[in-house]
This record gives structure tokens, C-alpha cells and sequence, in this order.
């Protein structure tokens, strides 16, 4: 197995075989194969990177452990080569669960999983993001964007920033990094190398809006000209078409509660959030002071959008088979 390249069907596998057996992190499911194997090459910093795609079990004893975990008859081979679909039925077999609940289950492993690597991990997901145009020529409008932040990396959050501006999609990447209350980082487009530098107040959980300041340069005019000005991320719920509605929105009473509601935020009163959202995106235009955001912005802000944020509990493990650990 030393010499196999990563496979992401591995990572699919092993979140599956944890929630099947209800695991709800890393070192809970360790603790499963720790259980039939003592021994066993399962840990928590070789699972990490199991679950990134940046390894393979280097002991073909894993899969042993793996088939005497699950009480299967297939053999070690088989768990490392079958394809999802074949894994995800013999576990609908096994434990006699509907394979759709399996995926979903599955799903919700992952989330849990990312959010048990990092101390940032309760933001991971997508966000709408509203701040003021630059140009000259769109002055005035709101330019609705999408940030994801994916995962992490070298201790920070990765992320993207993506805009969509004279029809086409412009996509910024970078890091961001907390640095005590607050983070940031370099976005860059790497078609062009545009640079776009990014700070937000860093809020708790469950991170239902985050705001705070945006710079870079002006991309649609004659001349790139420094530019900064506000900007706030509202977390929207998973699989909602945020990209999709990336576009120009005109500062108009009720535009900013219309998106929202078409990205299926519930649970806070749309019309009292437009009205903080366009007050925290115009306050600083034509002030002639510095653009800081004041911190009790973010928590009312935070206060708004948090309600909006559903945390799911972790689903219960599934019925085990006698004789697997943690089972009858």
C-alpha cells in the first residue's frame, strides 16, 4: 500500500464507516479500530491526512482491522478497491440502512469532521458578501458577492472570493489568519495577479455574519485607482445558490432582503436586517475619516444573522450488528 496514491474513495469510505458507527471526530473513530486492534495503523494524525486525499494506509493491516470493525465477510482487498457504491451497499446490508441515509449521514460526518480539525472549522461554508462598488462608472451599488471558505491550511482558513463584474466571474483565493480578535489575508486572481486584501472581525460560533473591511484596486475604469470600503459576509444555509447570485444590487430599501430571502435565510426579520445592511455599507461614504468598523458593529451584526445559523445536532449512530464495539 506504500506506494498507492492518494484516493479521495478512501476518505468517502472511512466518513462512511463513521456514520454508520456514529463517530462524531477523528478520534472517535480512531478509538473503533483501536477497539478490534490494539495495534492497530489507524491514528488521529495518519486519519487527517487519510481524510485530506494527502495519504494511504501504508499497512495493509488497516483493512483487516477495517473488515473486522464493520463484521463483514469481504475481504481486506476488497474495502481498499470497491467502489463507493459497492461499500455503501454492503453497509446498507450490514446494518440494514436505506443507502440515501447512508449519504446524507455521510454528508453531515464530513461537516462534523471539518469543523473537529480547526478551531476556525465552525465558518467553514459559503457566504453572501455585500459591499460598495468601486468604479466610477457603477457608483453607489452594491456589489453582491460570494466568499467559501473551504477548509484549512498552514494554520489559516482557506478561502474564495469571487465577484461577477462586466459578465464574467473574477475569482480571488487566498488565506486568511486570525490575529487576535480579528483576520486576514492576501486574496489574489491568478489569471491577472490582481491583489485584494481582506480583514474581518473573527466572530464565534455559530458565525452567522462577519464584517469588516475589503481593499485592492479598481478593476472597471480607465486607471486602477487604491480603493477600500466595507464589506459583510452573511452565512447562508448549505446548497444555496449563492454564486449564483452573484451580481449588482442598487441600494434601494429591500433589495439586500429579497437576496437573502432567496438564499432560504429564515428565522430573523428581513426587514430590520436590510436596514443595519445598508446603514453599515453607507455610514462611512463621504466622511472624511479613517474606514475602521467598530466592533460593536459585528455584534450586532452577529446578533441578526446567528439566529439564522442552524447548527444539527449529530444524527445517532445507526444499529449496530452484535458484536461490533459500541454495538449490543
Amino acid at each position: 500500500m506504500t506506494n498507492q496514491r492518494a484516493n479521495p474513495q478512501l476518505a468517502v469510505k472511512l466518513r462512511l464507516t463513521a456514520a454508520v458507527l456514529g463517530c462524531s471526530s477523528h478520534k472517535e473513530l480512531c478509538a473503533r479500530f483501536r477497539a478490534v486492534n490494539p495495534a492497530t495503523h489507524c491514528a488521529v494524525d495518519r486519519l487527517n491526512k487519510w481524510l485530506q486525499g494527502r495519504a494511504m494506509p501504508r499497512s495493509v493491516g488497516l483493512y483487516d482491522d477495517w473488515a473486522k470493525l464493520l463484521r463483514t465477510s469481504r475481504s481486506a482487498g476488497w474495502i481498499a478497491t470497491c467502489s463507493v457504491e459497492a461499500f455503501v451497499a454492503e453497509l446498507a446490508t450490514l446494518f440494514d440502512a436505506d443507502p440515501a441515509r447512508l449519504l446524507a449521514t455521510e454528508r453531515e460526518v464530513t461537516a462534523r469532521f471539518a469543523q473537529s480539525r480547526s478551531k476556525f472549522g465552525y465558518m467553514l461554508g459559503a457566504y453572501a458578501c455585500y459591499s460598495l462598488a468601486w468604479s466610477p462608472y457603477d457608483r453607489g451599488m452594491i456589489i453582491r458577492a460570494t466568499l467559501e471558505v473551504s477548509g484549512e491550511a498552514g494554520g489559516g482558513l482557506e478561502v474564495r472570493y469571487l465577484e461577477q463584474v462586466l459578465g464574467g466571474a473574477i475569482c480571488f483565493t487566498g488565506e486568511l489568519h486570525g490575529v487576535g480578535r480579528t483576520m486576514g489575508g492576501l486574496l489574489i486572481e491568478r489569471a491577472t495577479q490582481a491583489q485584494a486584501y481582506l480583514h474581518l472581525f473573527t466572530p464565534g460560533p455559530p458565525a452567522g455574519a462577519l464584517c469588516g473591511l475589503l481593499a485592492g484596486a479598481t478593476y472597471v475604469g480607465q486607471d486602477p485607482q487604491p480603493a477600500a470600503g466595507r464589506i459583510l459576509l452573511v452565512r447562508v444555509p448549505d446548497g444555496a445558490p449563492c454564486e449564483a447570485g452573484n451580481r449588482y444590487l442598487a441600494p434601494d430599501r429591500g433589495a439586500v432582503a429579497a437576496d437573502l430571502q432567496a438564499l432560504g435565510i429564515t428565522g430573523i426579520d428581513l426587514a430590520a436586517a436590510d436596514s443595519v445592511v445598508l446603514a453599515f455599507l453607507t455610514e462611512p461614504q463621504g466622511a472624511a475619516r479613517d474606514l475602521r468598523v467598530p466592533s460593536e458593529m459585528q455584534e450586532q451584526l452577529g446578533a441578526i444573522f446567528d439566529a439564522a445559523v442552524r447548527t444539527p445536532s449529530p444524527p445517532p449512530a445507526l444499529a449496530l450488528p452484535e458484536g461490533v464495539p459500541g454495538g449490543a
